[in-house]
């Protein structure tokens, strides 16, 4: 779904982020992240509204800067006002209308929320439905990999989160690798290292669409960001200890 934009999404995903960030310190405009923004609409919208909501998640599981919260809630809103005609399929019964009628749906209920609460509304307060949101997206346009993630997790004794690993070209293989490869692993709690699941799925061309894969695999098994963040953290460095000792 998002392989023909991959390379070029990757490029406006890390500027948008770049600004964003500047913004957040005082060192970018109003006019600066919304450029970003729109760029990053047009390059690939339904991969940029998926992933602010991954955004927002992060923030919730965080319990992060409110102000910060309520920026990347406007940049949800704006993303999905730039949808445009040419976003939605021919088939309108296809997965991706079917995620974009939700995306689209969602923002216009929550907006209409915001708009009753006024000035007290709490960003924080939406917090359920985000997850409920990238549930129902996760089991239409992920269902293989979340079911490969219950897969995994069934079969392993100790808790697991999945993650994402990069391969640089070597001198063996630059004349076949253009790039990096990116590939989804698990780790497993008190297990030093990780175990890559490319006969399964994958890999990847970029990071952002491994990235995505990965936190929607986590969210099926009920793992929050943060904790597969420290659990696939423990086990990779558990593994350089052991390879060091």
């Amino acid at each position: 779904m998002f392989k023909p934009h991959e390379t070029a999404y990757q490029v406006a995903r890390q500027n948008f982020l770049a600004y964003a960030a500047a913004h957040e310190q005082g060192c970018a405009s109003d006019e600066d992240r919304a450029t970003a923004r729109e760029q990053l609409a047009r390059t690939d919208w339904l991969a940029s509204v998926i992933d602010q909501l991954d955004c927002l998640r992060n923030h919730q599981d965080q319990v992060s800067d409110r102000n910060a919260h309520t920026r990347a809630l406007g940049d949800f809103f704006a993303l999905a006002d730039e949808a445009t005609v040419g976003d939605y399929p021919d088939d309108f019964k296809s997965d991706k209308a079917k995620a974009i009628n939700l995306v689209i749906s969602n923002a216009t209920r929550w907006r209409k929320q915001i708009a009753e609460c006024g000035a007290g509304f709490n960003p924080l307060l939406i917090a359920s439905d985000i997850v409920v949101l990238q549930k129902k997206i996760d089991r239409i346009l992920f269902g293989h990999e979340t079911f490969r993630a219950h897969q995994i997790r069934d079969c392993t004794p100790s808790r697991i989160a999945f993650c994402v690993e990069t391969t640089r070209p070597t001198a063996d293989n630059a004349a076949n690798d253009a790039g990096e490869t990116v590939h989804i692993a698990w780790c497993a709690e008190h297990k030093p290292g990780s175990t890559r699941m490319d006969s399964l799925i994958g890999p990847y061309a970029t990071l952002f669409y491994a990235t995505r894969i990965a936190n929607a695999m986590n969210r099926a098994i009920g793992i929050t960001q943060p904790a597969a963040t420290e659990l696939t953290g423990n086990s990779l460095r558990m593994a350089r200890l052991i390879a060091a000792a």
